[in-house]
């Protein structure tokens, strides 16, 4: 088994939901298969699943659509503190 560059804990394949960005807009692509650190949770994709994703963001048709809600941290660094 392989080892985590980071931590050098055991690398585990997994199937894991990624977060892409493509073309300015985010996808959330279910069952990629990964490596994950079973020490520090790193994931590490093997190029067929970068291959994978690349294909299904651009050829592939969504099979559901989520909300996601959007957090600006900006915007609460900028509000008057309470004190």
């Amino acid at each position: 088994m392989r080892s985590c560059i980071y931590c050098k804990g055991l690398l585990r394949p997994r199937r894991i939901e990624h977060m892409h960005r493509w073309a300015g807009q985010y996808c959330l692509i279910k069952n990629v298969r990964a490596d994950v650190c079973g020490q520090c949770g790193e994931i590490f994709l093997p190029p067929a699943s970068l291959k994978a994703i690349d294909r299904v963001v651009e050829h592939g048709r969504p099979t559901a659509t989520v909300s996601v809600p959007v957090h600006d941290l900006r915007a609460l660094t900028a509000a008057p503190s309470r004190g």
